[in-house]
């Protein structure tokens, strides 16, 4: 039985940031548990190639509930380091402003989009450079799209002829209106959450990353989680946490977390 002050589960885009965060403090242990194993495969870093990864060993390969007629929707979700992040189209779009807003104006303090902007902008390297909503020098790299295809060009003009506003930032002051995305990617590769966060934390002696492990329940002694049950290599065993376990493995199978 291993024991860390903090057990992350799942190494997605929500988990490479939290175990690279919280490992920052080098009296702080930390288990990162991923199901998946590392983002090695060339797919993952070409953007045009990530098709190719979907109903793939790297995919989970999800349906959806069951929606109009009972049919059910493929939802694909990353099997790897940077889950999901590893496998997107890259396209960067934050939440809307007014979500932010109302779950604050119902109780949710904290999370009103003015709170949550400066992280938004931490996070961010963006190529255009800094300003009141982007920002500079962090982790996460975004960066225009460099394709500049003429169906796109077509695309957006066609809708300005519509009738619809174009819209050079889709992260700025508005959402709406056409026009082309940024992407999470640096120098024309995939930047996911495991490339910008985890890669680099990686080298670190108190992060511990258990691949290839999956994550059956969370053990509970006196009414606070202590510790996960991981199956890795055929064997089961606990792994301790003597400050928090962090859930972030979003949504995986039907059997098991």
């Amino acid at each position: 039985m291993s024991s860390y002050d903090y057990v992350v589960v799942g190494a997605g885009s929500a988990g490479c940031v939290l175990a690279a965060r919280l490992s920052e403090d080098p009296e702080v242990r930390v288990a990162l548990i991923e199901a998946g194993g590392p983002d090695t495969a060339p797919e993952i870093h070409v953007p045009a190639a990530f098709p190719q990864l979907m109903k793939t060993e790297l995919d989970w390969d999800l349906d959806s509930e069951p929606g109009i007629d009972a049919r059910r929707t493929y939802l694909p979700r990353g099997r790897v380091f940077g889950g999901s992040s590893s496998m997107n189209a890259m396209i960067y779009i934050r939440g809307a402003r007014a979500d932010y807003d109302g779950w604050a104006a119902d109780g949710a303090v904290g999370w009103s989009y003015a709170d949550v902007l400066p992280y938004f902008r931490r996070a961010e390297d963006n190529e255009r450079g800094e300003d009141e909503f982007h920002g500079a020098g962090g982790p996460l790299t975004v960066s225009d799209g460099r394709s500049g295809h003429p169906l796109a060009t077509a695309f957006v003009d066609a809708a300005v002829q519509a009738g619809y506003k174009t819209n050079d930032d889709f992260n700025g002051e508005r959402q709406l209106g056409v026009g082309r995305y940024q992407l999470t990617q640096r120098g024309g590769m995939r930047c996911s959450a495991a490339v910008a966060y985890l890669h680099p934390a990686l080298g670190r002696p108190n992060l511990t990353v258990l691949s290839s492990a999956r994550a059956h329940r969370v053990v509970t002694e006196g009414g606070r989680a202590a510790g996960v049950e991981v199956e890795r290599g055929g064997t089961v065993e606990v792994v301790r946490a003597e400050r928090e376990v962090i859930l972030s493995a979003g949504r995986t199978s039907r059997r098991s977390c």
